[in-house]
């Protein structure tokens, strides 16, 4: 089978997925994974332990550990109190309270919350606290939605487990964990000049005070919640510090590697078990509904199909004809384009994001290592998820189901598009721009 036809037959079948999900609500990855099956072992004549082989076990294994750990903040309800109290501390400096909700956004998910779970929680009340303030209320769905896609990204967290799975099977494994984190920084940068970008455009500084009645005052921490907090303050150094000494100083002794976040974060889980926090059931309970089995078999069947592509040489015919057509230092503007367009149709993180990392490692070759992985990484992650604030997308659709009344519903349709609109043309901008590549790894300087 040709390269071409391969390309074809791959992109059927993804589009047949999607549409399957969409008109029947099927799992992608389990239709992804008939595809693989049949275009690999019946056109590429692939043993079926090749296609076992190309199951992402790096992705599945750090998804399903985080879960388990950070399904402890969910269970005792730890995260939403947190969110009250910061939101009713500043009731009375309207103003900066997109600011704390960005903030509580890209903390949640630093904590192993998914980008769903943050914003069901925190869109309710940001939507509350924009119609009481004055806020324009495009600010609080980029204030909810996409501080949590950057952090997602942060190497301990969920997000990275994609990119991270990916980087274990090409020339930089030994790297993965270090590029992961240039992901996530130079993601984290570009976020931050949209967000200032769009409060100016917003006039944000005109909210006017709450009324206290209108936020109901938080209760107290609990002696289950402290407990809580202490685990995961001290599983978060144990991962976090020696990886920022390392990224600092250089300073990188063997046991460094021993303190991955995976296995730390099960050893805090079994820490939390032996507290008995969230009660008797709770670790079973975790495991059942907490770790998104859903995601994992989508994600994975996704990148399955993705594995036979690259078998079949599609992924090497693609990442020539753009390095081909686009001028060097366009190509990760393209990359941040074509992944934001196709966000508008279906989800960015367990779709789009996998489909387009293994154009990595190929464009890097075929441009003779002109454009850092990082860099390409970043476009396709961050380019992927942003644009999910439509109101087509997964994440944008739960944001705009949160919204109080029909009639601010009917308005925010229309804005959620142009807020992705808004979005699909930064993330070109600072991919071209090389602002998602400020920061590189040394041996890409």
């Amino acid at each position: 089978m040709s390269a071409g036809l391969c390309l074809i037959l791959v992109l059927v079948g993804l589009a047949l997925s999607i549409l399957i999900n969409a008109k029947l609500g099927h799992n992608i990855g389990l239709w992804a994974l008939l595809f693989a099956w049949l275009i690999g072992c019946f056109g590429l004549g692939l043993k079926t332990s090749q296609l076992v082989n190309m199951w992402p076990v790096s992705f599945t294994f750090i998804i399903v550990s985080l879960s388990i750990f950070y399904g402890y903040t969910g269970k005792t309800g730890l995260l939403e109190l947190v969110a009250k109290k910061i939101i009713y501390a500043n009731r009375n400096r309207a103003w900066i309270l997109p600011l704390m909700i960005f903030l509580l956004s890209f903390a949640m998910c630093l904590l192993g919350c998914s980008t769903y779970a943050v914003t069901a929680l925190l869109a309710p009340i940001g939507f509350q606290i924009c119609i009481s303030a004055g806020i324009n209320p495009i600010l609080i769905v980029f204030s909810v939605m996409c501080p949590a896609a950057s952090s997602s990204f942060a190497p301990w967290a969920l997000g990275a487990s994609q990119p991270l799975g990916y980087f274990a099977k090409t020339q930089w494994a030994e790297y993965a964990q270090d590029f992961e984190w240039y992901i996530w920084l130079n993601g984290l940068i570009g976020v931050v000049i949209m967000f200032i970008v769009l409060f100016v455009i917003c006039r944000g500084w005109r909210a006017k005070n709450i009324d206290v009645g209108t936020i109901e005052k938080p209760g107290e921490f609990t002696e289950e919640h402290k407990k809580v907090i202490w685990v995961i303050a001290i599983v978060a150094l144990l991962a976090i510090v020696p990886a920022v000494i390392k990224l600092i100083t250089g300073y990188n002794p063997k046991w460094f590697g021993y303190l991955d976040i995976q296995f730390v974060a099960i050893a805090g889980s079994i820490a939390l078990k032996f507290m008995n926090i969230g009660g008797k059931g709770a670790e079973m309970d975790i495991i059942k509904n907490r770790v998104p089995w859903p995601i994992v078999v989508m994600v994975a069947g996704v990148t399955t199909l993705m594995g036979v592509a690259k078998a079949g040489g599609a992924v090497d015919l693609i990442a020539n004809a753009i390095s081909e057509h686009f001028p060097t230092n366009l190509i990760p503007a393209g990359i941040a384009m074509l992944a934001g367009f196709m966000t508008l149709f279906s989800g960015g993180m367990s779709v789009v994001t996998p489909t387009l990392l293994p154009l990595v490692e190929p464009l890097y070759t075929s441009t003779a290592g002109a454009l850092s992985p990082t860099w390409l990484a970043t476009s396709v992650c961050i380019g992927a998820n942003l644009p999910a604030v439509s109101p087509v997308s997964t994440g944008g659709s739960i944001c705009l189901g949160m919204v109080p009344n029909e009639e601010w519903r009917q308005k925010m349709f229309t804005r959620q598009f142009v807020l992705a609109a808004y979005l699909w043309v930064m993330d070109a901008l600072c991919a071209g721009l090389g602002i998602f590549n400020l920061l590189k790894p040394a041996m890409f300087k």
